[in-house]
């Protein structure tokens, strides 16, 4: 405590931390944020639509076979950015 007392850019900047955990206790964070976000899995009519993209297949085709509505198809991709290819 002397040596804080001896050094005032310390005792500011030990005074700025105290303070903000003070804020951030008084306003928690939100609990559902992540750090790192988990990515998008394809369901398996994604993966089904990609293939048949990838094989030259038209939307309402897709949708026929799949016995899906065409908007449920685009949904698919535009959401997972299809075709893409596979590995």
């Amino acid at each position: 405590m002397h040596e804080l007392q001896r050094d005032q850019k310390k005792f500011q900047e030990l005074k700025k931390k105290v303070e903000q955990k003070a804020v951030d206790k008084a306003h928690p964070k939100s609990p559902t944020r992540r750090r790192h976000p988990v990515p998008l899995r394809m369901p398996k009519n994604a993966k089904i639509v990609n293939r048949m993209m990838l094989i030259g297949m038209n939307v309402s085709t897709i949708a026929y076979c799949l016995e899906l509505p065409e908007p449920a198809i685009r949904t698919y991709i535009r959401d997972h950015k299809l075709p893409r290819k596979t590995e």
